[in-house]
């Protein structure tokens, strides 16, 4: 006996299987992604960083060249940035004392002063710094014309 294979019928009138089960898989996570829309979209798009983070050192470069190019308040910020950022540097708070102090502030280099001896009160360069800002400090009351207070300053 002989059997006959019928010709295939190309093209297909129908989808295979397989065809139907992909496009149900495919439908499943569409719905899925379409139900918790911002859950996915939060998963996937990474929150953006408003800015780029710096280092102190970066800042403190970033000072010296702005003291370099006579722009003292944008240097006094970026000292400001570097200390924000390492508060136990006891070189970064020199320089910003000896900047204020050639600023004309020497009242809030004296404060400064005060903090950076807290941690490092054996370090020549920050006594050295505080007693230039003293001297300044003198110098500033004297212009003003407090005597008694520039005495004690001095003392």
């Amino acid at each position: 006996m002989l059997i006959r294979d019928p010709k295939p019928r190309y093209p297909r009138y129908s989808p295979s299987c397989f065809t139907i089960l992909i496009l149900m898989v495919l439908a499943g996570i569409g719905g899925f992604m379409f139900a918790n829309f911002q859950t996915v979209a939060d998963a996937v798009r990474p929150d953006p960083v408003p800015t780029v983070t710096q280092s102190p050192a970066n800042y403190a470069i970033r000072a010296k060249l702005f003291d370099r190019d006579g722009e003292i308040g944008n240097a006094i910020t970026a000292w400001e940035d570097a200390i924000a950022i390492d508060t136990e540097n006891p070189r970064y708070y020199q320089s910003l004392i000896e900047l204020l102090v050639e600023d004309g502030q020497p009242g809030r280099a004296l404060e400064l002063a005060e903090i950076a001896l807290e941690f490092a009160p054996d370090d020549d360069g920050l006594l050295q710094a505080k007693a230039s800002a003293h001297l300044a400090y003198g110098d500033l009351l004297a212009s003003h014309g407090q005597s008694s207070q520039q005495q004690y300053i001095y003392a």
